[in-house]
């Protein structure tokens, strides 16, 4: 089977699955081509997004491709140059504009309602999948994230260190984490990685305030390391589509203290400190995380990922893929 992925952004959560589709689909004897229309922000990579369409376009039309699959907003609106009926849109996250609240999102919606064509989407979970299905009128197949798991028996004793990671864009609510943070009086330390339009605001709130409580490490080449020198996952995010990073934490042996989102609204038995929507509760829950015993970490570590292991094996994930490539149009 040949495969053609259209991607916005390279650093970004999307690109990750889609490049692990890419490496699991080489194992069955598949071919996964990527395609990236910006690099990063700046006004170069937006020059050259314009010649990455377009040869998107010339790929999608005159090669010998099976499935164009389209992962976000922008990747959506090229189905509208793409011909043969190849096209599937793939829905990583429960997107504010399929609410169509504001003229701007039902602009989106439309549009990219008109880009699905009748069609049947993909969607990365089961929440994200209630949000399309209702946006979209339609019967979305869900298809996990694969997770590259880890064989390691490591857990933390305590916790000291706090890490979350992304970017710093108002639904990952990382100014109000920096905030409630460094007013808890927690005795951990705070470690953030990631950039973003926000960071420059979470620095200057942090030096201002607690210069010494948060810990800045900017975007991570890999995040191995980053996993390794923190004992719990914290996540404030309004909304996610499946949540790889949280998913990740887990392989890792974190403890997770988090809002209810992406995989952890799947009826599948996580344990993770629930941290409430409207973040109410954030600072209590950082002191309850600190107070946790280690017969209760070894609990929620284990249990957490043996259920990674049981629901996310990479060739059943794939498997599913291939069979829905095939159904879905």
């Amino acid at each position: 089977m040949k495969i053609l992925h259209l991607v916005h952004w390279k650093k970004s959560g999307i690109y990750v699955a889609a490049a692990a589709l890419k490496a699991e689909g080489q194992k069955h004897g598949d071919t996964h081509d990527i395609i990236v229309l910006r690099e990063d922000s700046s006004l170069r990579s937006s020059i050259i997004s314009i010649l990455s369409l377009i040869q998107f376009i010339f790929k999608a039309n005159l090669s010998s491709y099976d499935r164009v699959n389209l992962h976000s907003f922008l990747p959506y609106l090229s189905s509208f140059f793409c011909f043969g009926g190849k096209t599937v849109l793939f829905f990583h996250s429960n997107y504010p504009f399929l609410k169509g609240r504001t003229t701007k999102d039902k602009i989106k919606l439309l549009l990219t309602q008109l880009s699905n064509k009748k069609r049947r989407p993909i969607a990365v979970s089961n929440i994200v999948k209630q949000c399309v299905d209702e946006a979209l009128n339609v019967d979305c197949k869900i298809l996990y994230n694969i997770i590259k798991h880890h064989t390691t028996d490591n857990h933390p004793s305590s916790v000291i260190h706090l890490g979350a990671a992304g970017r710093f864009d108002p639904e990952k609510r990382f100014i109000e984490l920096t905030e409630k943070f460094i007013t808890s009086n927690s005795n951990c330390t705070l470690h953030l990685a990631g950039d973003g339009k926000l960071l420059e605001k979470a620095v200057l709130y942090s030096k201002e305030n607690a210069p010494n409580k948060v810990v800045f490490h900017g975007r991570q080449s890999s995040m191995e390391n980053f996993y390794q020198m923190i004992d719990a996952y914290i996540c404030c995010s309004e909304f996610e589509g499946f949540g790889l990073v949280i998913a990740e934490a887990m392989i890792y042996g974190k403890i997770i203290i988090s809002t209810k989102v992406g995989i952890l609204c799947e009826n599948i038995g996580f344990k993770f400190l629930e941290i409430n929507s409207d973040l109410s509760n954030l600072s209590e829950t950082i002191i309850s995380a600190g107070k946790m015993k280690p017969n209760e970490i070894i609990e929620m570590v284990n249990t957490n990922r043996k259920l990674l292991k049981d629901h996310f094996t990479d060739s059943s994930i794939y498997n599913s893929f291939k069979q829905q490539q095939l159904e879905i149009i």
